[in-house]
């Protein structure tokens, strides 16, 4: 059984386990080994408000059905967390830019949170998606096609 940390935020709990921190919220749980809990709040509390600010314009002016400002928070949560994990397991610093927002990954954290709202593949899902990515419509239908085959889903 692990103790958990005081430390909240939006749901989020920090965890320092021997040498690693675990970080969970609801459905999400990620260990960073061999890391210190305030190294890993300082990174988190540096670069979510980053995350949000690139993805939250785009949310706020989507025109049709869209997901809850909760969703979205959610989204930006998963992100951070998953980018700030795989940079940990690298031994990288932890840094985010273009190459994260466009990554197949971070779109598969945006389809599956979007998808949790509308229906797989209808329009609205698409709509959102390819929002939230910046991609066309027609371009986010194509990649997400070609994603679902890539993961062998098809």
């Amino acid at each position: 059984m692990r103790a958990m940390a005081e430390q909240q935020d939006e749901g989020l709990t920090f965890a320092q386990e021997g040498s690693s921190v675990r970080a969970v919220a609801e459905a999400l749980d990620i260990l960073f080994p061999k890391s210190e809990k305030d190294a890993i709040l300082e990174a988190y509390n540096e670069w979510r408000p980053r995350v949000l600010a690139h993805f939250a314009p785009r949310w706020r002016t989507h025109g049709g059905a869209n997901i809850a400002e909760s969703e979205l928070h959610a989204i930006v949560r998963e992100i951070t967390l998953y980018w700030m994990g795989f940079r940990v397991m690298h031994r990288e610093p932890v840094q985010m830019s273009e190459a994260e927002w466009n990554d197949p990954q971070t779109r598969r954290i945006i389809r599956a949170a979007v998808e949790r709202r509308f229906p797989r593949g209808s329009e609205d899902a698409i709509a959102v998606c390819a929002q939230l990515t910046g991609l066309s419509r027609e371009a986010f239908a194509r990649w997400a096609e070609s994603d679902e085959t890539f993961l062998g889903l098809k």
